[in-house]
């Protein structure tokens, strides 16, 4: 199978899956919230980073999934600062 059509089919999931899913859970979607969650459904970046290990010692560590998706989210919404992007998520 290319790429071509692996890409195709994943958007079609989005369309048909995903979207509806969010809208109907979240309201209505502007087209920067549906890029956002396909940029994310498609890259899976929780695969790519550890989660923090619970009963660790010493000082806890962030979650850097959730950290990885917040400048993921910067980008897509085109914050020039990690302030902005602080004073949108709260």
């Amino acid at each position: 199978m290319s790429l071509a059509s692996k890409v195709h089919g994943y958007w079609i999931s989005c369309q048909q899956e995903l979207f509806p899913w969010m809208e109907e859970t979240l309201g209505s979607l502007e087209g920067r919230h549906k890029k956002l969650l396909s940029i994310l459904e498609m890259v899976s970046i929780e695969e790519f980073l550890p989660s923090p290990e619970p009963g660790t010692s010493g000082r806890p560590l962030k979650n850097r999934v959730v950290l990885a998706r917040a400048f993921l989210a910067k980008m897509v919404f085109n914050m020039d600062t990690t302030t902005a992007l602080v004073e949108r998520l709260r």
